[in-house]
């Protein structure tokens, strides 16, 4: 029959020692844990407010185009071009911004559909090309430059 020593029930130094280490080890592994958690709430915090901001821009710009399309005329004058450029800023900075957002948060960070931004390029082409061409009339493209802003608006306040 084996009997326990008065020796092996006293806990070695090197025994201490090891349990000393796990403790300091678990201290450890739930500061990093609590760290790590900090630094991710903060990060969805700037991520949700970065694309937050950019909605709101997009938006602006949107409104911004819109206003500048209402102040064109149905016929070529002489500060059509320059309205017609504050249409195309707007635009090109919407665009610019929803590439910043799918560079952030890839596709799911898209903030205007490509059919929309497609569709106004479409119409500031064409509008730049009877200006061009001295075309007198551009009501119909107005209207659709006009329209398609509409719905881009209807799209973003829906977001």
């Amino acid at each position: 029959m084996y009997r326990y020593s008065q020796q092996m029930r006293q806990t070695s130094p090197n025994s201490k020692l090891k349990s000393r280490i796990l403790v300091l080890l678990l201290v450890l592994a739930v500061t990093g844990c609590a760290v790590l958690g900090s630094l991710y709430a903060s990060s969805a915090v700037y991520r949700s407010s970065a694309q937050r901001q950019l909605v709101q821009r997009v938006r602006e710009c949107c409104m911004t185009a819109r206003t500048a399309a209402g102040k064109l005329t149905d016929s070529v004058t002489s500060d059509t071009t320059q309205r017609l450029a504050q249409v195309a800023q707007a635009v090109h900075t919407m665009d610019q911004l929803n590439q910043m957002s799918i560079a952030l948060e890839g596709e799911r960070g898209r903030l205007v559909p490509a059919e929309a931004l497609d569709g106004l390029y479409t119409d500031l082409d064409s509008y730049f090309n009877y200006i061009k061409t001295n075309t007198t009339s551009v009501m119909e493209t107005r209207q659709k430059l006009v329209l398609h802003l509409d719905a881009l608006q209807l799209v973003l306040s829906q977001e």
